[in-house]
């Protein structure tokens, strides 16, 4: 079982959950991957495009609307806090939340 952590935020990956203080909130599919990505590269720099090829595959950003991606940014935030995802401007998004060890 994998499990990342925030302080208050645990995702665990075997069973596709996520809790908030022990107890579990509920993220759409791909705001709960979206999620996951960003526990994994912490601090990382991603562009909305590297987000969504991540998420589904290299030719994606070709496909998908890249603001797919903003919108699942604004419901994560509501699950985990504002401020653990930082905008940055004209490129993408970077997860500034400590990861627990």
């Amino acid at each position: 079982m994998t499990t990342a952590t925030l302080p208050t935020i645990k995702i665990d990956d075997s069973a596709h959950r996520v809790y908030d203080n022990d107890k579990e909130v509920h993220l759409e599919p791909t705001g709960y991957r979206m999620l996951y990505l960003f526990l994994k590269y912490p601090g990382k720099c991603m562009s909305r495009e590297d987000i969504l090829d991540a998420l589904w595959g290299p030719q994606a950003s070709l496909e998908l609307e890249v603001r797919l991606v903003d919108t699942n940014v604004g419901r994560i935030r509501k699950v985990i806090g504002k401020d653990a995802i930082t905008t940055v401007v004209d490129f993408g998004y970077r997860f500034d939340g400590k990861v627990a060890a």
